[in-house]
């Protein structure tokens, strides 16, 4: 599963800074693919198992822009935060509503925390209000990304432990 993530983070990444732009004509009203990946693997696997993603997400992200990849993982990290915390919270529930509820709730507050913390990185933070209704389709992106990845894969996952 390690190298999965992996090879899963690198992918997003990538599609995240070549393809999906393509299809949006601005950059703010993107889905983020690192964000809904953090939040489908944590609510169907372990969130623990999430740091590999962000790292990898990080560094691709990174190397793909001109902002350092340590801003990157400074606004990734709080998506693997909120996993790990709506995973405490809601642990011993398994159906699929909560899973759903747990992607939907990591994908939002994750994407609003990587636009926030990028946009004040970059110096910028005055945009963020006119901004806000392009952040907010943007979230809803996301969330409808994570909805998915988590029904496509729950029926794989029967078992409280074990594989997909």
């Amino acid at each position: 599963m390690i190298v999965l993530s992996l090879v899963a983070g690198a992918a997003a990444a990538l599609i995240q800074t070549t393809v999906l732009p393509q299809f949006f004509l601005d950059a703010w009203t993107t889905p983020f693919l690192p964000a809904a990946l953090v939040a489908t693997w944590a609510t169907t696997r372990q969130p623990i198992e999430t740091w590999r993603i962000t790292l990898i997400s990080a560094l691709i992200l990174g190397v793909m822009s001109s902002e350092r990849v340590g801003w990157f993982l400074l606004a990734l990290l709080p998506i693997s935060l909120i996993a790990v915390f709506l995973h405490e919270i809601s642990a011993q529930n398994r159906h699929l509503t909560t899973q759903i509820g747990r992607a939907s709730a990591t994908a939002l507050t994750g994407t609003i925390c990587y636009f926030i913390i990028l946009t004040i990185v970059a110096g910028k933070g005055s945009l963020l209000l006119a901004a806000g209704p392009d952040i907010a389709i943007a979230c809803l992106g996301t969330m409808a990304l994570a909805i998915i990845g988590v029904l496509a894969v729950s029926p794989f996952r029967k078992k409280p432990i074990g594989l997909f």
